[in-house]
């Protein structure tokens, strides 16, 4: 079922690429609504994996009349820590500023590494000091990966407090191979 899920999404952006290119525009209004039903649908998979590329695909929108789909995620961290985290993420990509009390509140309750740093990203973006607060406790974590991953998200908000983490690290030569995409952002 997963794998038709995904299929459909890409049988129909390639329908919507081949009506583009015949000449056969759909208004703007009209593409849109059928990007609202995928992603609508993409959220409502039963397939974790088709949620969190709807949920990339939000992010990367722009739109930020997603954000309603978006914050009623956040509090699914204690049942879907990955889905509240990625919703954090797009959250953070739209600029969604009127977010941030959501995100707070997110951030002041536990959570596993993984989801902190998405969740401390998302408040970076928009400019909220919590979230570079947040990424600089992350750079002391006992693992590599989440101390590499928050000093490079430091670095991207132009806060230089990370780049002797991963300059140390470079330099030695001991970035994994994750850690090494993270940094490279590959």
């Amino acid at each position: 079922v997963p794998i038709l899920a995904i299929g459909a999404v890409v049988v129909l952006a390639g329908l919507l690429i081949v009506r583009w290119q015949l000449g056969l525009r759909p208004s703007v209004s009209k593409a849109q609504t059928q990007a609202l039903a995928v992603i609508s649908a993409g959220l409502k998979s039963p397939n974790a994996n088709t949620q969190l590329q709807a949920l990339g695909a939000i992010g990367q929108s722009g739109d930020l009349s997603y954000r309603s789909m978006l914050e009623p995620l956040l509090s699914m961290d204690a049942t879907k820590p990955q889905l509240a985290a990625e919703a954090a993420r797009a959250l953070g990509q739209l600029g969604a500023v009127d977010a941030q009390p959501a995100l707070l509140a997110l951030s002041q309750r536990r959570q596993e590494p993984g989801v902190a740093i998405l969740v401390a990203d998302a408040l970076a973006r928009l400019k909220h000091p919590e979230g570079i607060r947040i990424l600089l406790d992350l750079m002391e974590h006992g693992e590599p990966e989440i101390r590499i991953r928050a000093a490079s998200l430091l670095l991207e908000q132009g806060n230089l407090a990370g780049a002797p983490i991963l300059w140390g690290r470079v330099s030695r030569g001991h970035l994994s191979a994750t850690a090494s995409r993270v940094t490279l952002r590959e």
